[in-house]
């Protein structure tokens, strides 16, 4: 058995999703995941406003004891819920899986995070040993 670990470091924003909001920042709320579990989370209820340039920083994370042929998945969604007429919010989901030949993922991992005005890049690590 590995005793792989994810902590999931920030999330750089790019661009927030709302260009025409008068503060210039964004609302953002996620879910991030390890194997299924739910590691970090903000509810679309309890969002975070973030401008251009800033980062989220999370630090969160989660161990997973994984047998030979099991593997990694590292998963979630970040959105941006809209302030304007559209009523949509901006979403990007994403998964990443990594098996026992990859060290199940160890090392450093960014993941880019688009959809319509929003950018962002969410950053974590593995450690595996």
């Amino acid at each position: 058995m590995a005793n792989v670990q994810v902590t999931f470091d920030r999330i750089d924003v790019d661009k927030d999703g709302d260009p025409g909001v008068t503060d210039g920042k964004g609302d953002f709320y996620w879910t991030l995941n390890v194997n299924g579990a739910r590691v970090s989370h903000r509810s679309e209820s309890n969002v975070q406003r973030e401008g251009n340039g800033s980062s989220i920083d999370l630090g969160e994370s989660k161990s997973v004891e994984l047998k030979p042929q099991e593997d990694l998945i590292v998963s979630g969604f970040l959105a941006e819920k809209d302030q304007g007429t559209s009523g949509a919010d901006e979403r990007d989901d994403f998964a990443q899986t990594f098996d026992r030949s990859q060290n199940w993922g160890n090392g450093p991992h960014q993941v880019s995070l688009q959809d319509r005005k929003m950018a962002c890049t969410l950053h974590y690590t593995v450690s595996a040993g």
